[in-house]
């Protein structure tokens, strides 16, 4: 099926996303270090039925936003709550969420549950994980603005995504390096980007994903949690143990998957997403 790439006015930002036809809606939420292209192939492979939606969030990819507002969680967040609202209205959708992207996709499930029909969380950062080695270098080179520019100036930004990218691919090829090259290029030579996504870095508050983990009781939606058995950024037991905190939810591991399911093995996504 056709995906379109399209981009709307939403909470004052233009909104990036990519779409297909269908009637049940499903929200793709990327995590920090890729973009909706993490989704076009599992987009492309969807059944009539689904009407897949997966945008930049806000400090990523096409995605503009004013470059004040602050980007933490919270704002992600609400930020995904009126891309629901705006396209779904008060329709229920089922929520797909990659790695950081699971931290917002159980804040919207806890604080819009009228929103959420279902999750799936694949290979979930989340607590005890989080920020994951990634996200470390830039955290800490969003402490000051300068430093900010001195790690992307230097080379350094790119070469830990490429480091740690091509580590969390199981065979790392063309979908790796389309995925360092999709990434990198709203920032390469763009400070008003580069400093939206320093925003995003900069309120990344772990006390904040700590608090909520504490309170996964409150997810009263089916959970579905897929880890691959070759992902090396997050093993099955830390899933397991997300899994174990939330009432309804169940833990599986896929044999031949790293942890990017979603561009090395989109036909097995899918099947692992609608069996039957």
């Amino acid at each position: 099926m056709p995906v379109s790439r399209r981009f709307e006015n939403i909470s004052g930002s233009r909104v990036a996303f990519l779409e297909t036809t269908g009637e049940a809606p499903v929200l793709l939420i990327h995590g920090f270090f890729t973009s909706c292209f993490l989704w076009g192939e599992l987009a492309q492979a969807h059944g009539a039925d689904r009407r897949f939606l997966a945008p930049d969030l806000e400090g990523f990819g096409d995605t503009h936003c004013p470059s004040q507002l602050d980007l933490g969680f919270e704002r992600q967040t609400e930020f995904l709550s009126q891309f629901l609202l705006a396209r779904c209205g008060l329709q229920p959708v089922s929520i797909v969420a990659h790695s950081h992207g699971v931290i917002p996709a159980l804040m919207l499930a806890m604080q819009k549950p009228g929103l959420v029909r279902d999750l799936v969380l694949l290979s979930p950062v989340f607590a005890e994980n989080f920020p994951g080695p990634m996200a470390g270098p830039f955290m800490w080179a969003a402490r000051s603005r300068l430093a900010w520019e001195a790690f992307f100036h230097s080379g350094l930004a790119r070469a830990t995504v490429e480091r740690h990218l091509r580590r969390a691919f199981v065979a790392p090829g063309t979908r790796y390096e389309a995925a360092v090259e999709e990434f990198w290029r709203p920032f390469a030579n763009s400070p008003t980007a580069r400093t939206r996504l320093r925003r995003v870095f900069e309120e990344c508050d772990g006390r904040l994903v700590s608090t909520f983990s504490r309170h996964l009781d409150h997810v009263k939606q089916p959970v579905k949690v897929l880890v691959g058995r070759q992902d090396s950024l997050v093993d099955l037991q830390m899933a397991s143990r997300l899994s174990s905190a939330i009432p309804n939810a169940s833990c599986h591991q896929v044999d031949s998957a790293g942890h990017f399911l979603p561009l090395e093995e989109p036909g097995l996504l899918y099947s692992e997403l609608f069996p039957g």
